[in-house]
């Protein structure tokens, strides 16, 4: 069977739809990788899911200032990218590069 990775940022409406899938692909014998948030760790783990932990972290879960800024209607979308995806880019490409050399295929 195929070894399949979900690469994730952001938030529950970002991952939940990826679980459910994994769940199905699990049910097939495919093994299911996630490479996300750390404070989504305990969650994949418990449901039986490899986890490699991504940057950035996702602090905003835990910050209804934050948590405002990004969902805003209007500026949310930019800052989001601008601020959070950009402004981590190299940090996300190095730990999904470490977390793909530990992948054995």
């Amino acid at each position: 069977m195929s070894r399949i990775v979900f690469i994730t940022i952001g938030s529950f409406g970002d991952l939940h739809p990826k679980i459910a899938i994994a769940q199905e692909l699990k049910k097939c014998g495919h093994t299911v990788v996630f490479a996300t948030h750390k404070e989504y760790q305990t969650k994949i783990e418990s449901l039986g899911f490899e986890f490699h932990r991504i940057r950035p972290d996702n602090n905003a879960l835990n910050n209804p200032e934050e948590m405002a800024r990004m969902m805003d209607l209007k500026t949310g979308t930019e800052y989001v990218i601008r601020k959070w995806v950009c402004a981590n880019l190299r940090e996300t490409y190095t730990d999904l590069l470490k977390s793909f050399l530990c992948f054995h295929f």
